[in-house]
């Protein structure tokens, strides 16, 4: 009985944290460390696709290896981080999707108040297509996007910018793939309340995507709303609508959690393989230029808040675990 007792105290009592020399890390194990070991796993699938697909999976699962492994660190904030920059990497797209987020905010605040210009989501989709299938599917969709663009040229003065983005989710019960497109238009306030209703799109949608090939004479389901503040997450309109424009063309870090991921992720990366992922056009892209924004972060790039006057300590990968970084300098 006493053993017992002993075992179920122990599975009872809470397991802490490792700490560094008793005080508070400066990370955050849910966010960085976690999308480490994700990327660790998605290293393990690039070099077996190296073994078994093509040799150029080894060296990409090489650099994904290595991203993140040396940091850094500057009064309590990581300034220095060298990256691998691969599209499916859960620690580059996050960090490329902060980058994207704030240049996103900046066009929007000045597009607001010099244009006046209202931010609209429009969400585009089609039938789920199976794994043979996703890469002719993304490639249609991208047309027809572009079709769309071009043909609404006469209604510029209405649909002034925008910026798209592809996402693609995966069904986990039957294997299936789910591209859809992630648009926000910045309409003028004088808009026909035409172009801001969901069939309207719905049908520029199934016209240009072909729709017959794929749900036979089932009309898409589109959706356009216009952005408001998210009081649950206590963002602004123009937050909320920057966090659309940065949102992750595939969440890579839920698929390798997954069984099955060594198939997802092959799959979907040779569906995104040569794609613009995301694009922008008219007024959004007249800002971006004349602001210089870009999306890319350099490797070497230091953080906005790097200190000249202050010492760098460079922090090392303890290992696959869930374990704090080691301080090596």
């Amino acid at each position: 009985m006493k053993i017992k007792e002993t075992l179920r105290r122990c599975s009872r009592r809470r397991v802490e944290k490792p700490m560094t020399l008793g005080e508070k890390p400066w990370y955050g194990y849910d966010t960085m460390i976690q999308e480490k070991i994700q990327a660790q796993r998605l290293s393990a699938i690039y070099y077996r696709a190296g073994a078994e697909v093509a040799s150029s999976y080894t060296r990409r699962g090489q650099r994904v290896a290595m991203c993140g492994d040396m940091l850094g660190v500057q009064a309590g904030r990581v300034v220095v981080q060298w990256h691998c920059d691969d599209r499916l990497c859960p620690l580059c797209a996050a960090k490329n999707a902060r980058r994207v987020a704030a240049n996103a905010r900046v066009v929007l605040e000045r597009a607001q108040h010099e244009a006046e210009l209202k931010p609209y989501l429009l969400t585009l989709t089609q039938r789920n297509c199976q794994k043979d299938e996703l890469t002719e599917r993304v490639s249609d969709i991208l047309k027809a996007w572009d079709s769309i663009t071009h043909g609404l040229r006469k209604n510029r003065r209405f649909l002034q910018g925008y910026a798209r983005t592809i996402e693609i989710t995966v069904n986990y019960r039957d294997g299936s793939y789910h591209p859809h497109l992630h648009s926000i238009l910045l309409m003028s306030p004088d808009a026909p309340h035409e172009m801001l209703r969901a069939r309207y799109w719905a049908r520029l949608w199934a016209q240009y995507m072909n729709t017959q090939r794929y749900q036979k004479d089932i009309m898409p389901i589109c959706d356009i709303r216009q952005i408001r503040p998210n009081k649950r997450k206590h963002l602004t309109s123009t937050s909320a609508a920057a966090a659309e424009v940065a949102k992750y063309t595939a969440k890579s870090g839920s698929i390798l959690s997954h069984m099955g991921a060594y198939d997802y992720i092959l799959t979907i990366d040779q569906a995104i393989s040569g794609r613009r992922l995301r694009s922008y056009g008219g007024v959004w892209r007249s800002i971006r230029a004349q602001m210089k924004l870009e999306d890319a972060i350099s490797a070497s790039e230091p953080d906005a808040k790097y200190l000249a006057d202050a010492p760098i300590e460079i922090w090392a990968w303890a290992g696959m675990e869930k374990r704090v970084y080691t301080r090596i300098v």
